[in-house]
């Protein structure tokens, strides 16, 4: 999965759509859980690989689950518009990249939720999304 997570951080950093997200919070993007990034910078986004499946059929195909965060120490509307420059990226696309040996198509389940973190004085938008990765 190693190669998922970075692909999903390729397509944000680099993707057409993607570069929005990259305006907003630079290259604070991290394939992690926030609290072992260690000191992360904000505004910022980060994901997490949550579990997810095995095709049943096509043992080729994995099919995670991803919650990905998007935080702000302004407020929420600036996590938004950063949570909405994600959608923006990812949802309902299908991506191929040899590079990383990968085929990836991602779908939002639902909408976001906000949260907050009070140590780091945080305002987050959180989602969790469908992905399916194809090895090529």
């Amino acid at each position: 999965m190693v190669q998922t997570r970075q692909l999903l951080r390729h397509i944000l950093m680099n993707d057409t759509a993607g570069s929005t997200v990259r305006s907003l919070v630079g290259e604070r993007i991290y394939p992690a859980e926030i609290a072992t990034v260690g000191t992360p910078t904000y505004p910022c986004v980060n994901f997490a690989l949550a579990g997810g499946s095995q095709h049943p059929i096509l043992r080729e195909i994995a099919e995670p689950t991803v919650r990905v965060w998007a935080w702000s120490l302004l407020h929420y509307d600036q996590a938004h518009q950063i949570a909405d420059a994600v959608t923006q990226a990812w949802h309902a696309h299908a991506y191929t990249n040899s590079t990383y040996d990968r085929a990836v198509s991602l779908r939002q389940t639902g909408p976001p939720d906000e949260t907050y973190d009070p140590d780091a004085d945080a305002y987050g938008v959180v989602s969790t999304w469908a992905v399916s990765v194809k090895r090529l």
